[in-house]
């Protein structure tokens, strides 16, 4: 901890003072509840109206794990730091106290989207710790931190930082009686078979193990499914369904995610859409996150971040509902084929 700087002011969420009206742009999503304020003397009141920080870290406490995110927006009623560092002193991190080792990820280094309106495209900044399972998962029994209850199960499936050195003994088991001994198991609870932790599919495998559902939505008519027509790892993709022209149809595709402290979605896409006939949008619990009006012209990536708990994630292709006296086929390069590919998803939890 010695390069931190330990002279960075801790920051709790308070309402501005009415004479700090200047904000710049990327705080203004800020209500005035999480607006923070500087420490009310002399010096750090001047600092207050004239330096607003671009982020700022605050810890996440869960299941006996305390970690410093600065992902926005800013929960309410809780300590505020510049630093990261010092966030992690102050709160007691349990993830890489010692040396303060961790990576950043930022929408600098994800390739961007080259959509007209890059408002969609909402990457927080998240730190990841730097933290690996030590060799191959082995099956255990292991608490359902996903389960709408105490549950041990078993199996490899439990989350890749559950193995290493910090949390193997209070976490993995032998038998199941072990397990339900340190953590109260609770009679009756079923586990979530629907939800998934972790995603690095790249649909290569022809035993499908994403727990995706087609549909969902009323206009629905044609699945996603696997295909070599074009990929970008292996030889496979997952490919939108054949709406066969018909106006005002979709096909779509959902999948819950779920996790502690949050992470990111990401994904490569080829999208073969194009107004007035189609578009493409993927959402997150319903929110529109990314739209393509266009052909992508080739594959492009797109990552997002997600917070924490449950989630949906889905993928549509929806048909205008509008009368059409053009022929796709007439201009192909044009207004594309009317599918769009996905491949190389991911869900990456913050730990």
């Amino acid at each position: 901890m010695g390069h931190c700087d330990q002279s960075t002011a801790t920051i709790t969420v308070a309402a501005i003072p009415e004479e700090t009206t200047a904000i710049p742009e990327e705080t203004t999503a800020m209500t005035a509840a999480t607006m923070p304020t500087f420490p009310q003397d002399e010096t750090t009141t001047t600092a207050a109206t004239q330096f607003i920080p671009e982020q700022y870290y605050y810890p996440i406490h869960g299941g006996g794990v305390v970690i410093c995110v600065a992902a926005k927006p800013y929960p309410t009623n809780v300590e505020l730091y510049v630093d990261i560092c010092e966030c992690c002193e102050q709160q007691k991190c349990t993830i890489n106290m010692d040396h303060c080792n961790l990576q950043m990820l930022t929408s600098d280094s994800i390739e961007e989207t080259n959509n007209s309106d890059m408002s969609m495209v909402k990457s927080s900044a998240f730190w990841f710790p730097d933290i690996q399972a030590d060799g191959d998962k082995s099956a255990f029994w292991f608490p359902d931190i996903h389960a709408d209850g105490n549950k041990c199960i078993f199996g490899e499936d439990y989350d890749s930082w559950m193995a290493t050195d910090q949390y193997r003994a209070s976490l993995l088991f032998d038998t199941e009686d072990e397990c339900c001994q340190q953590h109260k198991c609770d009679p009756g609870i079923v586990s979530r078979v629907d939800v998934v932790t972790f995603i690095d599919e790249d649909f290569d495998n022809d035993q499908q193990t994403l727990p995706l559902t087609n549909g969902g939505t009323t206009t629905h008519i044609a699945d996603w499914d696997r295909t070599t027509s074009k990929s970008v790892s292996g030889k496979h993709s997952l490919r939108s369904g054949d709406l066969n022209g018909s106006r005002g149809k979709s096909s779509d595709f959902n999948l819950k995610i779920d996790s502690w402290f949050g992470g990111y979605i990401e994904f490569v896409y080829n999208a073969e859409v194009s107004e007035p006939f189609d578009y493409f949008q993927f959402k997150i619990d319903g929110e529109v996150k990314l739209e393509e009006y266009s052909p992508s012209d080739g594959w492009k990536k797109f990552s997002v971040s997600v917070p924490a708990g449950l989630h949906e994630i889905s993928f549509h292709v929806i048909a205008l509902d509008v009368k059409l006296k053009m022929q796709r086929g007439a201009n192909v390069a044009q207004y594309g084929s009317g599918f769009v590919y996905l491949d190389d998803l991911q869900f990456k939890p913050l730990i």
